[in-house]
């Protein structure tokens, strides 16, 4: 697994989303050098890395167990996870699989599935699905890296057309993830996690949302942070769903300020308890 490992201290690993690698951390680093020791994972099959088969085991679980994998081969001691969407999902499949390797986790608008069964959510996440079913469904004759971009602009709630706030540098992330798109879609199911799973999970969770993100992933991020023992929720005035890229100094105080409390927490010989709230 290929990762970029900088700073000292307090150890963090980062898992970044769909159709993105461990670059997409790369400016919320650089407000971090001095704070904890940041070591971002690119995630099987993501990055320029070779595919180990056709991407038949892409899924949230084959991405938790290699997270685990790696945590245990270095001997880390507990470590602070921060995800952003599908790595979200993927931090807290492994939070519940080996809750002893991780102490917490920042997630930014984790995409869990499942969550959304009420009456109120089911209708919005239904008109998600159709929404970028349709995107989708008009870029499928379209290269993969046009594909991908649509898919991204439309998560961050953008039109087709609209690719302000896309340097150079995101597009090249973006285009050299754009393989990973179709089996991601064949790996929703994989993200799903029940009432009694997000139970289990007691380590402290703060969940990051953006103000002015989708309202599906607004909800969604309530939701999450209701359903955890020890989650909380805040949110970035302005953000929207690629705001660890686009706002990432208010995505480094957020991990600080998680880091912080946790840390006052442990020296009161406490558990960080959550509270859902902006």
């Amino acid at each position: 697994m290929d990762y970029r490992d900088t700073g000292t201290g307090t150890p963090v690993l980062a898992l970044h989303g769909a159709l993105s690698d461990s670059t997409v951390w790369d400016p919320c680093r650089e407000a971090l050098m001095t704070a904890c020791r940041f070591v971002a994972l690119t995630l099987r099959y993501h990055g320029s890395q070779s595919w180990p088969d056709p991407g038949e085991n892409y899924d949230a679980q084959t991405h938790a167990d290699d997270l685990i994998a790696f945590v245990e081969l270095r001997n880390l001691p507990p470590v602070h996870l921060v995800g952003w969407s599908y790595g979200g999902a993927v931090a807290l499949r492994a939070m519940l699989g080996r809750p002893n390797l991780f102490a917490s986790a920042v997630l930014f608008e984790p995409s869990v599935s499942g969550l959304m069964s009420e009456e109120g959510d089911a209708r919005l996440e239904a008109a998600f699905v159709e929404d970028l079913n349709e995107v989708l469904l008009a870029g499928e004759d379209l290269p993969d890296r046009e594909r991908a971009m649509a898919f991204v602009r439309f998560v961050d709630g953008r039109a087709p057309e609209d690719r302000s706030g896309f340097d150079g540098a995101v597009e090249r992330m973006i285009a050299r993830n754009a393989r990973t798109l179709r089996p991601l879609l064949g790996a929703i199911a994989s993200t799903r996690m029940t009432l009694g799973e997000m139970s289990l999970i007691s380590q402290p969770v703060t969940i990051v949302r953006g103000s002015n993100s989708l309202l599906r992933y607004r909800r969604l991020s309530e939701r999450v942070a209701a359903e955890l023992p020890s989650g909380r929720l805040i949110e970035i005035a302005g953000g929207r769903h690629l705001a660890p890229l686009t706002r990432a100094a208010e995505m480094a105080l957020a991990l600080e300020w998680h880091l912080a409390a946790f840390k006052r927490a442990s020296r009161l010989g406490a558990p960080v308890v959550g509270a859902s709230g902006t």
